[in-house]
This record gives structure tokens, sequence and C-alpha cells, in this order.
């Protein structure tokens, strides 16, 4: 009896143990996958701006030199509109690479089906199975 509720008790220990990893794991996640909105990346640029150094800048706003440089790079001589914009236009250009993508290879697998031979013709032979 001892060593079944030793047994169940590790096992329940064993358990808090691995969802308090799993939270502090999707914690992290959560914090590495931080995206900023165009606003508060222009907001950010302006405090650069502003007269602040790019480190304290950084600091205040949890960023790395490499991101705020890179920012600058982008977004640099841009209005807030232009820059909605682009971003729309970015993820629209990514829509219609996923969709081109999937057209090829919708492509790609109907020439594979269309490449294998048929007793003789191809298109009678659907028509007698009534797939055309």
């Amino acid at each position: 009896m001892k060593q079944m509720r030793s047994i169940l008790q590790m096992r329940s220990i064993l358990s808090i143990r691995s969802i308090l990893q799993m939270r502090s794991i999707l914690s992290m996640r959560s914090i590495l996958q931080k995206r900023f909105k165009v606003e508060e990346i222009f907001r950010i640029l302006r405090d650069c701006q502003g007269g602040l150094t790019g480190i304290e800048v950084c600091r205040k706003h949890n960023i790395s030199e490499q991101t705020l440089y890179r920012w600058k790079r982008k977004y640099g001589g841009m209005e807030l509109s232009e820059a909605k914009r682009m971003k729309t236009l970015e993820d629209e250009n990514s829509h219609l690479k996923r969709m081109i993508a999937d057209l090829v290879l919708e492509c790609d697998i109907l020439r594979e089906a269309n490449s294998k031979k048929w007793r003789g013709n191809s298109l009678e032979a659907c028509r007698r199975r009534r797939w055309l």
C-alpha cells in the first residue's frame, strides 16, 4: 500500500512538473514571437529620433539593436500610411504565393495522373467511367 501511494504521489509530482515546464515553454515562446504593429514601430523610431540613443531605446522597449536598425532601414523615410500600405501588400503577396504553390502542386498531381497509360484513349476511358 505504501509503495502504491508513493508511486501515485510521484506521478502527480511529475505531472505537475511537466505542466509547469510546458507553461514556461509556452510563455517563452510568446516572448520570442512578440510582434510589433506598424504604429508601435513608428513610435519606437520617433523615440530614437527624439534624442534618445539607440541603446536606450532598445532597453526601454526590450528589443535588440539589430531589430532597431533593421526597422530604421525598412521604415526610415516612410510615413505611417505608406508603411501600413506596404504591410498589407506584403500580406497579400504571401497569400498569393501560398495559392500559387497549392495550384502548382495540384497541377503536378494531375500531370502525374494523366501520364499513366490507360487502355485505349484516355479521354474515352474517362467518359466510360463517367469521370468527365
